[in-house]
Protein backbone atom coordinates (compact mmCIF):
# COMPACT_ATOMS: atom_id res chain seq x y z
CA UNK A 1 0.00 0.00 0.00
CA UNK A 2 3.06 2.30 0.45
CA UNK A 3 3.24 1.88 -3.10
CA UNK A 4 0.04 4.62 -3.58
CA UNK A 5 -0.17 7.66 -3.37
CA UNK A 6 -2.24 10.22 -1.30
CA UNK A 7 -3.93 11.23 -4.14
CA UNK A 8 -4.59 7.79 -5.05
CA UNK A 9 -5.42 6.90 -1.76
CA UNK A 10 -8.24 9.57 -1.33
CA UNK A 11 -9.59 8.66 -5.07
CA UNK A 12 -10.09 4.76 -3.62
CA UNK A 13 -11.58 6.26 -0.11
CA UNK A 14 -14.27 8.20 -2.19
CA UNK A 15 -14.87 5.17 -4.32
CA UNK A 16 -15.73 2.65 -1.09
CA UNK A 17 -17.94 5.51 -0.02
CA UNK A 18 -19.11 5.78 -3.76
CA UNK A 19 -19.80 1.64 -3.36
CA UNK A 20 -21.61 1.94 -0.57
CA UNK A 21 -23.76 4.86 -1.47
CA UNK A 22 -24.46 5.85 1.66
CA UNK A 23 -23.82 9.31 1.56
CA UNK A 24 -26.96 10.25 -0.53
CA UNK A 25 -29.05 9.26 2.20
CA UNK A 26 -27.17 11.29 4.63
CA UNK A 27 -28.09 14.11 1.96
CA UNK A 28 -24.33 14.68 1.88
CA UNK A 29 -23.70 15.59 -2.09
CA UNK A 30 -21.21 13.28 -3.88
CA UNK A 31 -19.08 16.35 -5.04
CA UNK A 32 -18.48 17.32 -1.52
CA UNK A 33 -17.51 13.94 -0.23
CA UNK A 34 -15.12 14.06 -3.08
CA UNK A 35 -13.71 17.64 -2.30
CA UNK A 36 -13.27 16.78 1.72
CA UNK A 37 -11.35 13.22 1.50
CA UNK A 38 -8.40 15.07 0.13
CA UNK A 39 -8.31 17.67 2.32
CA UNK A 40 -8.78 15.27 5.30
CA UNK A 41 -5.17 13.57 3.26
CA UNK A 42 -3.73 17.11 3.66
CA UNK A 43 -4.41 17.52 7.07
CA UNK A 44 -2.03 14.66 8.16
CA UNK A 45 1.56 15.42 9.04
CA UNK A 46 4.80 13.55 6.96
CA UNK A 47 5.34 10.78 10.33
CA UNK A 48 7.14 7.54 10.03
CA UNK A 49 3.31 5.94 10.87
CA UNK A 50 0.54 8.40 11.82
CA UNK A 51 0.05 9.35 8.36
CA UNK A 52 -2.50 9.12 5.51
CA UNK A 53 -1.57 5.89 4.33
CA UNK A 54 -2.39 4.26 8.14
CA UNK A 55 -5.69 6.25 7.62
CA UNK A 56 -6.07 4.58 4.43
CA UNK A 57 -5.54 1.21 6.18
CA UNK A 58 -7.90 1.37 9.43
CA UNK A 59 -10.68 2.70 6.28
CA UNK A 60 -9.89 -0.16 4.56
CA UNK A 61 -10.46 -2.54 7.30
CA UNK A 62 -13.64 -1.35 8.29
CA UNK A 63 -15.00 -1.36 5.22
CA UNK A 64 -13.22 -5.30 4.90
CA UNK A 65 -15.17 -5.83 7.84
CA UNK A 66 -18.29 -4.53 6.69
CA UNK A 67 -18.08 -6.95 3.50
CA UNK A 68 -17.14 -9.76 5.42
CA UNK A 69 -19.14 -9.78 8.30
CA UNK A 70 -22.67 -9.69 9.69
CA UNK A 71 -21.94 -5.97 11.28
CA UNK A 72 -24.51 -4.18 8.53
CA UNK A 73 -27.20 -6.18 10.21
CA UNK A 74 -26.54 -4.67 13.39
CA UNK A 75 -25.90 -0.64 12.63
CA UNK A 76 -27.81 1.50 10.79
CA UNK A 77 -26.33 3.50 7.81
CA UNK A 78 -25.67 6.73 9.93
CA UNK A 79 -23.53 4.71 11.81
CA UNK A 80 -21.29 2.85 9.35
CA UNK A 81 -20.63 6.61 7.27
CA UNK A 82 -19.51 7.60 11.17
CA UNK A 83 -16.88 4.46 11.34
CA UNK A 84 -15.45 5.15 7.66
CA UNK A 85 -15.21 9.05 8.46
CA UNK A 86 -13.61 8.41 11.22
CA UNK A 87 -11.25 6.15 10.40
CA UNK A 88 -9.89 8.51 8.14
CA UNK A 89 -9.62 11.37 10.30
CA UNK A 90 -8.50 8.91 13.43
CA UNK A 91 -4.91 10.92 13.48
CA UNK A 92 -5.54 13.91 11.19
CA UNK A 93 -2.50 16.13 12.73
CA UNK A 94 -0.91 14.11 14.73
CA UNK A 95 2.55 15.15 15.99
CA UNK A 96 4.04 11.87 16.24
CA UNK A 97 4.01 12.42 20.37
CA UNK A 98 1.23 10.56 22.15
CA UNK A 99 -0.78 11.03 25.31
CA UNK A 100 1.58 10.39 28.16
CA UNK A 101 3.91 12.89 26.51
CA UNK A 102 1.47 15.73 26.49
CA UNK A 103 0.66 15.15 29.97
CA UNK A 104 4.50 14.98 31.33
CA UNK A 105 5.12 18.08 29.20
CA UNK A 106 1.62 19.41 30.20
CA UNK A 107 1.17 20.62 26.61
CA UNK A 108 -0.81 23.61 25.39
CA UNK A 109 -3.44 20.41 24.56
CA UNK A 110 -3.01 18.37 27.57
CA UNK A 111 -4.69 21.42 29.30
CA UNK A 112 -7.19 22.53 27.09
CA UNK A 113 -8.08 19.33 27.18
CA UNK A 114 -8.22 18.40 30.76
CA UNK A 115 -5.39 16.04 30.19
CA UNK A 116 -8.02 14.00 28.93
CA UNK A 117 -7.37 11.58 25.28
CA UNK A 118 -5.39 14.54 24.42
CA UNK A 119 -4.15 13.43 20.59
CA UNK A 120 -8.23 11.76 20.08
CA UNK A 121 -9.47 15.15 21.35
CA UNK A 122 -6.79 17.49 19.27
CA UNK A 123 -7.65 14.89 15.64
CA UNK A 124 -11.76 15.54 16.10
CA UNK A 125 -10.76 18.79 16.70
CA UNK A 126 -8.46 19.59 13.26
CA UNK A 127 -11.83 17.69 11.95
CA UNK A 128 -14.20 20.19 12.81
CA UNK A 129 -11.40 23.27 12.09
CA UNK A 130 -11.45 22.10 8.51
CA UNK A 131 -14.98 22.22 8.37
CA UNK A 132 -15.46 25.57 10.00
CA UNK A 133 -12.07 26.87 7.15
CA UNK A 134 -14.22 25.38 5.05
CA UNK A 135 -17.68 25.89 4.67
CA UNK A 136 -18.44 24.10 1.39
CA UNK A 137 -16.90 21.30 3.05
CA UNK A 138 -19.42 21.01 5.87
CA UNK A 139 -20.57 17.46 5.49
CA UNK A 140 -21.99 17.04 9.20
CA UNK A 141 -24.31 20.09 8.80
CA UNK A 142 -26.62 18.13 5.93
CA UNK A 143 -27.13 14.89 7.96
CA UNK A 144 -30.43 14.91 9.33
CA UNK A 145 -29.46 13.22 12.69
CA UNK A 146 -28.89 15.03 15.52
CA UNK A 147 -26.74 13.24 16.75
CA UNK A 148 -23.42 12.82 14.10
CA UNK A 149 -21.23 14.46 15.89
CA UNK A 150 -21.58 12.20 19.10
CA UNK A 151 -21.48 9.30 16.61
CA UNK A 152 -18.37 10.54 15.11
CA UNK A 153 -17.10 11.03 18.75
CA UNK A 154 -18.02 7.69 19.91
CA UNK A 155 -15.94 5.91 16.95
CA UNK A 156 -13.05 7.93 18.25
CA UNK A 157 -12.99 7.16 21.38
Amino acid sequence: MLAYTEEQLACFSFEIFKHLNIHPELNIKESTLKALIPEIACGYNVLSYHHFTHAFSVFQMFFSFLQKTNLKDYIGNMEIFAGLLASLIHDMNHRGVNNAWHSKKRSYESQIYSDTSVMECGHISSFFALLRRRPDLAILDTIADPNVTSKLNSCLF
